[in-house]
């Protein structure tokens, strides 16, 4: 079996640099990652068929990445190269869909190393209700607008994550309309721990009809593209807010009888947070779940409960 590898792009961070490989459908979850410090490099393969080798060799990137290559060691073992700087110390892989993708971040030896894991304790959980004020209210939901749905679900999410002993901050308590700079405001100022938002169908284009727990998106990671198309604050909190979205895709999966998609995308409510963060999609307001209809208050009963035990999940560590 090929296996199609593609390089996306790079880009450098304080700290580290990120390292971009699209891959086929097979392709996230079927490589071995081994770091060599010896020979101050970085080496995947797929663990199952041969590398198809699809894009040039990559020059020096940094101080921290020299630069981006194959190796070959016998026919059958293809495999891709990272080439370490002096400065480079620890590796850490993130797997996205939708595209299939591999995010590789290499981190500095020197300097705090906040990320290599994240390793923050969760004490303190912000809670974002999605949309707000003024919206239409889609036919056959009993007159709820999303903005209702999700507020609704917040507060109950607030009381069972409160019970916990958590620390809980919502983004809005009442039917108000808040901006995502606002939103992510709130959020940074109570120093959350990690930012989940709650969402009802009618956001993000094909995903409106379906369940989905979606992360932040690698960013705009060309070598030749200058700036990132959303800001660096989120950046680093990529391979952690992805742990978090499976922690709650799992726990969903519960309710819905499977697991959740979990996808990337750009979230212009979550570019501005220095946490790790997920959107939750409930899925389509005016349709229904094996869990029950949207609208209906059992629902909104059941999907908090397992929002708030996904949440928990994901606070000790994948319990």
């Amino acid at each position: 079996m090929m296996m199609e590898v593609r390089y996306a792009g790079h880009k450098s961070y304080a700290g580290f640099t990120r390292l971009v490989f699209e891959t086929d459908s097979a392709g996230p979850a079927g490589f071995k990652i081994n770091l060599d410090e010896a020979g101050r490099r970085v080496v995947f393969y797929p663990v199952d068929g041969l590398l198809a080798l699809t894009f040039a060799p990559v020059p020096s990137v940094d101080g921290l990445v020299r630069g981006v290559d194959f190796v070959q060691e016998g026919y059958a073992k293809r495999g891709i190269v990272i080439k370490l700087g002096q400065e480079a110390g620890g590796v850490r892989a993130s797997r996205l869909t939708s595209p299939d993708t591999l995010v590789l971040d290499i981190y500095a030896k020197s300097g705090p190393k906040p990320f290599l894991p994240y390793g923050r304790t969760v004490r303190t959980v912000a809670i974002d209700p999605g949309h707000g004020g003024a919206a239409v209210k889609p036919d056959g939901t009993g007159g709820m607008a999303e903005g209702d749905l999700t507020l609704d679900i917040a507060l109950r999410v607030r009381k069972l994550l409160t019970d916990a002993g958590y620390r809980v901050v919502l983004t809005r308590d009442k039917d108000v309309a808040v901006t995502p700079d606002v939103r992510a405001g709130i959020a940074n100022a109570a120093r959350a721990d990690v930012f989940v938002s709650i969402h009802a169908g009618g956001s993000f284009g094909p995903m409106r009809e379906q369940a989905a727990v979606l992360t932040m998106d690698a960013g705009e990671l060309g070598t030749k593209s200058g700036p990132s198309a959303w800001p660096d604050q989120n950046a680093p909190y990529l391979p952690d807010s992805i742990d978090l979205a499976a922690a709650v895709s799992g726990s969903l999966s519960k309710l819905y009888g499977e697991r959740p998609e979990v996808r990337q995308t750009r979230l212009a409510g979550v570019q501005g947070l220095a946490m790790p963060a997920v959107v939750v999609e409930a899925g389509s307001l005016g349709g229904s779940t094996e869990g029950g209809a949207l609208a209906e208050d059992a629902f909104h009963d059941r999907f908090a409960r397992h929002l708030a035990v996904g949440i928990s999940s994901y606070a000790r560590g994948g319990e």
